[in-house]
């Protein structure tokens, strides 16, 4: 469920506004600061173009089914590589979607996953920037199949970008200093129609400056750290004139190789301030936390940590574990405080690519998406718990993943609100042959959400087999089947889309 922010047609020209700041800022800038380096061997740009057709049984997204077929038009660039200042990837693929029968007016999708790091002096000074544009279901009536179409009713555009200057410096064998200063513009733009609903569109331009001065080999066995924090975020809603800081003193303690244990003291502050009917939040305090890694082998690391951190206490886990050579277990459980935007900003840590140059989450292996649609687009700041933990084995021409989620968020903002969802999901994907390749996905979820005194649960089963054949070394064409269901208690939530899509893309 929603707790979306009045609709203001200005907010809506500013969100668009920060939209073009969130590419300049990422894809366009970090390309830019490639300059010469653009025209180096090292770095592969790559136009290409692609045509498709989907049959749809419910393009609009409403509980009634609307059928139609939409052509689909998608000119695309994608560029990768490495220099000796640059290393860069990214593609940006906006797609033209007409609907035949005029289910849904025509549109326009973006796509845009991109990161880099520009060093114009090694080892001193480095600029890491990140873009990203997609499009996703703002009730979360919709998961991020990658190609799908989100219904037009239900279509919020995510967009963020990130540029982070980072200074460091060495000081023999005594000290070590690193300064970082963070622009972030995050954005959420409410595209869909709905009827009797307040936009959902937000905005927020966000600047974070850190300094740590951290003890070098001096100390052998143990180091010693110091961070200082500040942050503000300036924009619509929660974000119009928010606050963080910390001081913080971290210390560890290497017993081997393989073994450490931590520790942390300081003092943190986070202030959202109230706007209008939306509740801010206040923390200041003590923040404190002692843990422990593991660190086996090159490949695997293990993180367990317990502390107070932003007004509450939490246990924390990291772990990245190579079980053999083709078995890797990955697991997560950090407790944060953030909003939406905030949420899909930490999300884009995980953004990484494949040796295909496919954008893929670091911690599933699986298509990268930035949004949480199992919770949709809340305009609400929560204290997010999620745990994850994903399993992925690879064979000579196959690989398997199976994820297993649980998640519960609590609003710190009024109205009220309680999400609680878990779910499990298998992917499978398997080279026939040199020239076919198939891909297949099940997923099911499960959430609870509670505003005020009003409950909805809902359980939404999705799944999505797809077929790659390559026509010539620039030419692949494409078969995707998709399905995605939603039962609820609230019957105008009650959903379900059916996909066939057919298409083919040329790179040049």
């Amino acid at each position: 469920m929603d707790v979306a922010a009045p609709k203001d047609s200005h907010s809506h020209i500013r969100c668009w506004r920060r939209y073009a700041a969130a590419l300049v800022v990422g894809f366009l800038i970090g390309t830019g600061f490639a300059g010469r380096a653009l025209a180096d061997p090292g770095l592969v740009i790559t136009p290409s173009v692609g045509l498709q057709e989907t049959y749809t049984n419910n393009a609009a997204g409403g509980v009634a089914s609307k059928p139609d077929t939409v052509t689909a038009i998608s000119p695309g660039i994608g560029i990768h590589g490495e220099t000796a200042y640059l290393t860069v990837d990214g593609a940006y693929i906006p797609t033209y979607n007409h609907f035949n029968t005029h289910s849904s007016p025509d549109r326009i999708d973006q796509n845009l996953n991109a990161n880099g790091t520009f060093k114009p002096i090694e080892d001193v000074l480095t600029m890491d920037f990140q873009a990203y544009a997609q499009e996703a279901g703002g009730t979360g009536n919709f998961t991020n199949f990658a190609g799908a179409l989100v219904p037009s009713v239900d279509r919020v555009l995510y967009y963020t970008g990130v540029a982070a200057p980072h200074y460091q410096a060495h000081f023999g064998d005594i000290a070590t200093l690193d300064a970082y200063y963070r622009l972030t513009s995050t954005n959420i733009s409410d595209e869909g129609v709905h009827p009797g609903q307040p936009s959902t569109s937000s905005d927020s331009l966000g600047q974070n400056m850190e300094l740590a001065v951290g003890s070098a080999d001096s100390l052998g066995r143990v180091g010693l750290n110091l961070d200082l924090t500040y942050g503000q975020t300036t924009g619509s809603g929660e974000n119009t004139a928010s606050t963080n800081s910390a001081f913080i003193i971290g210390s560890s303690f290497h017993i081997n190789r393989t073994y450490a244990l931590t520790a942390s003291a300081g003092y943190q502050t986070v202030d959202y301030p109230t706007v209008g009917a939306v509740q801010g939040y206040k923390s200041s305090g003590i923040t404190w936390s002692f843990g422990g890694s593991i660190t086996p082998n090159a490949l695997s690391s293990i993180s367990v940590g317990y502390g107070l951190n932003q007004g509450s206490y939490n246990p924390s886990l990291q772990v990245g574990y190579q079980l053999g050579p083709r078995t890797t277990l990955m697991a997560s459980y950090v407790v944060t405080v953030q909003n939406q935007l905030t949420s899909t900003l930490q999300n884009l840590r995980y953004l990484s690519y494949d040796q295909f140059g496919n954008a893929i989450d670091t911690r599933t292996g699986l298509p990268f998406s930035g949004v949480n649609q199992t919770f949709g687009s809340q305009n609400v700041l929560f204290r997010d718990k999620p745990a994850m933990i994903t399993l992925s084995h690879q064979l000579f021409r196959s690989g398997l993943s199976l994820t297993a989620n649980y998640e519960v968020r609590e609003s710190l903002s009024a109205p009220k609100q309680s999400d609680r969802a878990w779910g499990l999901s298998v992917n499978y994907n398997r080279e026939f042959t040199p020239l076919i390749q198939g891909s297949f996905g099940v997923g099911f979820t499960s959430h609870n959400s509670t505003v005020l005194e009003t409950t909805e649960h809902a359980n939404n089963f999705n799944a999505t087999a797809s077929l790659f054949y390559k026509i010539s070394e620039t030419s692949t064409a494409t078969v995707t089947e998709t399905y995605y269901g939603l039962t609820s208690n609230v019957h105008t939530d009650t959903f379900s889309n059916e996909q066939l899509t057919i298409g083919i893309r040329k790179s040049f």
